[in-house]
């Protein structure tokens, strides 16, 4: 540990001591002569968005997302936290390198593994938290030994995509270095189940979820179908912490983030990943129910104001029902400094504004103020001789050049700051307003085409030669989700196929690399469509009493439904279309109809169309019989003289089966009901007295027959109010340790 963090932990220890007695609720104090245990404490190292293999194809900044994350594993190691907790965006991409995937399991295999025991204890049904067919948590494995363990969610750019729903953090977690948690697989009935922790007197229950688009995730919360779990038995005696990976501001639409106030109000501390702003100091929730800590991201990815704070992490010790937030600073962090200028705000450029190069000086004049501001913030002596190439800062400079000033060339203006600058083929950024005026005040230009018009002129062709959007900053929102849906609008749309599903596809394919995924959803369109046939023509044979189906009626059904999805298509997209805001948005809250369930509804789904099959091929044969007598509507009866085909099933037969499916379909509705269950908690006797050994003394702080705590639902309809500790009376009660 540095001497600038021994310097932090001293004052914040300081602080602490100055405070040394507490009052209790009955107005008595209690000295802090009653020591606490250090063996009560637990110890968390926060962190967040790490980006590894962030631009792993420049030459001078591919190494930096690994340099920032060997620093927070250094420190997790001199600090001596019990785990480390990552709230999402671990990887940059979806489907990471294998340099990046070699180098991630290379730095988690040489500081998370070791020899020694992990304090911790885990209550709850492993099998329930960890997203592995392994269920138990990494360091009570007897095969590894782990020392310093790691509990994560996936993030945006790391989540699960394809048809088996993995990502890199399935990797990760498969070769036992992380403990993955925090999966949903049915986004629309989201139970959130605790990891329920504890280190001697201390009790935490860790929640967790991984980022889910916003849009969906918000309509979720809406319809009260997210619910929390929390222990069966003395639920105030756990500390309560959440980690989730979402947007907590207004960016683009209103309903595309998850407020503070969307959140229960039982939960202690919430740690906020996604944004990339550092705030890990913790500060009161919109509704003052909790604490939320924002980390930000350890590495600089959008070159804008929000990230040009220090980057931080921080040790979060818990004790019982306290807690402190100790930040610390990440040294190994690229300096990066920005500004924003207007050209009409100089008046030295009032008689060069036809004068590219003068303007291409000033402007390299201001660049180069910038490199001397960036390098106040440079990391420490012995850092830069180990990693030379931080040296070189990350600028941006804004620039409006609105007003009649002639443009330059941004690539060739970088070329300037080769060895100077880490990014000089994007440090300059030019931009004009909507309408631009000329020097004596008058517009001159026309109003820039909106991004609506953009996007209709791309898709048609009209843009030919580029002109149209050439310098129009409205292209800056415009996403592929955005083009489809015009594209789609513009050929009258799709009868059966859902849009905003396929425009999700059409993403996955060109930005995620999921080469199959439009196939996979034109697959899982075709069961959904055959299912949803398949009840209707089950529906009609019950009301008309009759075994068989002709073919104009299944054109009917067929109709109905291409009329009934054109319909709700149209009200979504409209819906869609009025909370478009500047940027484009990848879901509105009204997007998509429930996706196929897994496991066991998929089989009911497989099932449904192979009896749906079955019984198309039934009508077939019993509509080509020679005599054939079918009982049709209120006992009309009907006799068709056709070539061969087997006999008609009879109709109480038939009539039972349809109830039998119905049955099915109900049982499958019902929740699965938890009951209590008594583990070891994944710990298997070792075969040599060798592992025998090393198993018992990972087991040190563990018990052999603990029992696995049942949780309860606390989705209530109006949640009781729960007392909040504020983080005034939590600091004075806590010793320095």
């Amino acid at each position: 540990m540095s001497q600038e963090q021994n310097q932090l932990f001293s004052q914040a220890d300081k602080r602490y001591s100055q405070l040394r007695n507490r009052s209790t609720n009955n107005g008595e104090t209690v000295a802090d002569d009653e020591e606490i245990n250090p063996n009560d404490v637990l110890r968390i190292l926060v962190a967040t968005d790490n980006h590894l293999g962030y631009m792993e194809r420049d030459r001078v900044r591919k190494h930096d997302s690994f340099i920032t994350m060997q620093e927070i594993l250094e420190v997790a190691k001199e600090q001596k936290v019990d785990f480390i907790l990552h709230g999402g965006d671990l990887f940059h991409e979806n489907k990471p390198s294998r340099e990046t995937l070699h180098k991630t399991i290379e730095l988690f295999r040489k500081y998370c593994c070791g020899d020694e025991p992990v304090p911790l204890v885990i209550h709850s049904d492993q099998k329930m938290n960890f997203q592995s067919n392994f269920g138990t948590v990494n360091y009570e494995d007897p095969n590894f030994n782990i020392s310093l363990p790691v509990f994560a969610i996936h993030g945006n750019h790391d989540d699960p995509t394809g048809e088996n729903g993995l990502s890199a953090m399935d990797l990760l977690s498969v070769t036992n270095l992380i403990n993955y948690f925090g999966k949903t697989d049915n986004i629309d009935d989201i139970h959130i189940k605790p990891v329920l922790l504890s280190k001697g007197n201390t009790k935490v229950a860790l929640y967790g979820m991984g980022w889910i688009k916003d849009e969906r995730l918000y309509r979720t919360f809406e319809q009260k179908h997210v619910k929390f779990y929390r222990p069966s038995q003395s639920k105030d005696d756990w500390f309560n912490l959440f980690v989730l990976h979402q947007n907590r501001h207004q960016h683009h639409s209103k309903k595309a983030n998850i407020s503070d106030s969307m959140l229960r109000g039982f939960f202690d501390v919430v740690i906020w990943g996604h944004e990339h702003e550092q705030q890990v100091v913790p500060t009161k929730s919109a509704e003052g129910n909790f604490d939320v800590m924002q980390p930000g991201s350890s590495i600089v990815t959008s070159l804008s104001p929000e990230e040009s704070k220090q980057k931080k992490i921080a040790v979060l010790e818990i004790y019982k029902d306290q807690y402190r937030c100790v930040p610390i600073d990440l040294k190994t962090v690229r300096p990066f400094a920005m500004n924003a200028i207007s050209l009409q705000d100089f008046d030295e450029l009032d008689d060069e504004r036809n004068n590219p190069e003068e303007i291409a000086d000033f402007l390299a004049s201001k660049v180069e103020e910038l490199i001397e501001e960036a390098n106040d913030r440079l990391p420490p002596t012995n850092i830069l001789q180990k990693h030379p190439s931080l040296k070189l800062p990350l600028i941006r400079l804004k620039v409006d050049y609105s007003g009649g000033y002639a443009s330059i060339n941004p690539q060739r203006f970088g070329q300037r700051f080769i060895d100077k600058v880490a990014n000089p083929s994007d440090l300059l950024i030019l931009s004009r307003s909507k309408t631009r005026k000329t020097i004596k005040g008058k517009a001159s230009d026309e109003p820039q085409a909106t991004k609506e018009e953009i996007i209709s002129a791309i898709v048609s062709g009209k843009n030919v030669g580029g002109d149209f959007i050439a310098g129009n900053t409205a292209t800056d929102g415009i996403t592929i989700d955005d083009l489809v849906a015009e594209f789609l609008k513009q050929d009258n749309g799709l009868d059966m196929i859902n849009e905003l599903q396929l425009a999700d596809a059409v993403v996955d394919y060109v930005e995620k690399e999921e080469t199959h995924s439009i196939n996979d959803f034109i697959e899982r369109q075709i069961k959904e469509v055959r299912k949803r046939l398949w009840k209707d023509s089950k529906k009609l044979l019950q009301d008309n009493e009759t075994t068989t189906i002709e073919e104009k009626d299944i054109e009917e059904l067929v109709h109905n439904y291409a009329e009934q999805q054109k319909a709700t298509m149209e009200l979504r997209s409209d819906k869609r279309r009025a909370n478009r805001a500047s940027k484009g948005l990848e879901h509105d809250e009204e997007e998509e109809e429930e996706a196929p369930r897994k496991g066991k509804n998929k089989k009911k789904v497989d099932s449904d169309e192979e009896e749906f099959e079955s019984a198309l091929a039934s009508v077939k044969n019993e509509r080509s019989d020679e005599e054939e007598t079918t009982t049709r509507g209120r006992g009309k009866t009907t006799t068709r003289g056709r070539g061969r085909g087997r006999g008609a099933k009879s109709t109480s037969t038939r009539k039972k089966k349809v109830d039998s499916d119905e049955d099915e379909d109900d049982d499958y509705e019902e929740e699965e009901e938890i009951k209590p269950k008594k583990t070891t908690r994944g710990r298997a006797a070792a075969s040599s007295s060798k592992s025998k050994a090393a198993a018992t003394k990972k087991r040190k702080a563990s018990s052999s027959d603990d029992e696995v705590i049942t949780l309860d639902d606390s989705d209530e309809e109006a949640p009781p109010p729960v007392k909040r500790r504020r983080a005034t009376t939590k600091k004075p009660t806590f010793k320095p340790l």
